[in-house]
């Protein structure tokens, strides 16, 4: 079997969609079926995939280019998983004439309605009743099968709190949180263990601040096992991507804001579930980030019920299920939702 990703990243569309398909080829080895892996990078014209190619090529061993739709339009396929925002719909019409099988992952246009199977686990504001095979909502997210049976440690104390905006913070957020909670710094004993993704270079930013908390600001930069390194943290504020379900999936209460609109969808919907306390779009110097984080801090119970609603909603076993689905060319009446 043939399976062929088409996707794309970098610095303005982010890497979760990079990540996503790396964490799905993992599964696929896993299952240890005959498989041919390879990655298209698709130059949409928005941004140049160059960095994406680097990212890729850093982390696997996958046969990778980067291609247009020209380019494209002369290839053939046996099995596609394309993990593209608002694929337009001559591309769409392209892979599926040329390919047996297709799934489309994160696709906000109308063109999703020529999937074998459409997966929307983090934009779903979608029309739901056009796809037959249909699975739609953060229930149905897929993470690296790293974080099959591992969760975070729990501690009654809150000592490490992660703050991430993803692998390529397009807005510079992730500093700016560090320096909204310069006051909590100055009065709790915790570290802020800041992390900066593969495509982002927002770093320079927080020099003045770990000079003067070189004790309570920690820097980490290519992760490579997100699992391992999740497992000591005590509370997240993170960005509504892929990372947000990684830290879900290990037990650990969130904080979620964005700087962008259409993850808004998914932050109310996890934090209706009970696993995060959604913030919003975020604005510079808001006091909301300081009280709700010592809101955390000082309520054992709280993050306890949360971490409780972490771990019942976000079964990495969803995951393993998807990837059955994709490999068997087949659907799974149970969980669809249509």
């Amino acid at each position: 079997m043939k399976i062929a990703f088409i996707t794309f990243g970098g610095r303005i569309i982010g890497t979760g969609h990079l990540f996503r398909c790396l964490a799905i080829a993992d599964w696929i080895k896993l299952f240890k079926i005959d498989t041919e892996i390879s990655f298209y990078l698709y130059d949409s014209g928005l941004e140049n995939q160059s960095k994406a190619l680097e990212i890729l090529q850093s982390r696997s061993v996958y046969p990778c280019k980067i291609h247009n739709i020209n380019s494209i339009r002369k290839l053939n396929f046996d099995k596609v998983i394309l993990d593209l925002l608002d694929v337009p719909i001559d591309l769409m019409q392209l892979v599926k004439k040329n390919s047996n099988f297709l799934v489309t992952i994160d696709n906000l246009s109308e063109s999703r309605e020529l999937s074998n199977v459409a997966i929307n686990p983090l934009y779903f504001g979608i029309n739901k009743s056009k796809v037959i095979h249909n699975y739609v909502g953060p229930k149905f997210h897929i993470i690296s099968n790293t974080f099959e049976n591992i969760k975070s440690n729990w501690k009654s104390k809150v000592e490490k709190v992660l703050i991430i905006q993803g692998g390529s913070d397009p807005f510079g957020i992730a500093p700016k949180i560090v320096k909204d909670l310069e006051f909590i710094l100055q009065r709790k004993s915790i570290v802020l263990h800041v992390v900066i993704g593969p495509a982002s270079n927002h770093s320079i930013h927080l020099s003045s601040l770990i000079n003067k908390y070189p004790d309570q600001i920690e820097i980490h930069e290519n992760i490579i096992d997100m699992s391992y390194f999740l497992e000591d943290i005590d509370i997240a504020i993170s960005s509504i991507g892929v990372v947000a379900f990684e830290i879900a999936s290990m037990g650990i209460p969130a904080i979620h804001v964005t700087g962008i609109e259409k993850e808004l969808e998914t932050a109310e919907a996890m934090s209706a579930l009970g696993v995060s306390i959604n913030i919003g779009l975020y604005h510079s110097l808001s006091n909301e980030f300081n009280d709700t984080l010592v809101k955390l801090i000082d309520n054992e119970s709280l993050r306890k019920e949360m971490r409780d609603n972490c771990l019942k909603n976000f079964n990495v076993g969803f995951s393993r299920k998807l990837i059955e689905i994709i490999l068997k060319g087949d659907t799974d009446e149970e969980h669809q939702i249509s």
